[in-house]
């Protein structure tokens, strides 16, 4: 009686072992969020960010940590067709962000950059975006 339970024992350790690295990914940003001037598209592991007339990329998904939070580092480029100044090179922005249900926080600095600033958006929301065509 003793070996089965030193057996069963040893078979539950091993099946919990093999399932914890699943258990320990962390959840992933997915979905379309839109608010004012914003909308955040996250879907396969990709992540694209736009703020008005800007619009940032990444090709790695973002992790949520357990509150749910994370940070990114993007650097925003004008939207083709966008008549902006400075079309080339934007400075580097720190894009951190919270999910609390169907709401998304979003800070976008430093202070002083374009697109810098503080937004809510909702899951599912669409966005309310300008016409980058007619800016200038």
């Amino acid at each position: 009686m003793r070996r089965t339970f030193l057996g069963l024992l040893l078979v539950a350790a091993s099946v919990s072992l093999g399932a914890s690295p699943l258990a320990s990914e962390p959840p992933r940003l997915d979905g379309t969020w839109g608010g004012d001037r914003i909308r955040l598209a996250a879907s396969g592991g990709e992540v694209e960010i736009q703020i008005e007339c800007l619009k940032a990329r990444t090709e790695e998904p973002i992790a949520l940590d357990a509150r749910g939070a994370f940070v990114v580092h993007l650097r925003f480029q004008p939207i083709r067709g966008a008549n902006l100044e400075g079309d080339e090179l934007r400075e580097p922005a720190r894009v951190s962000g919270r999910v609390e249900g169907e709401v998304l926080r979003l800070e976008v600095g430093p202070a002083g950059i374009e697109g810098a600033g503080t937004y809510v958006l909702k899951r599912g929301q669409a966005a309310k975006l300008p016409n980058c065509r007619l800016r200038g």
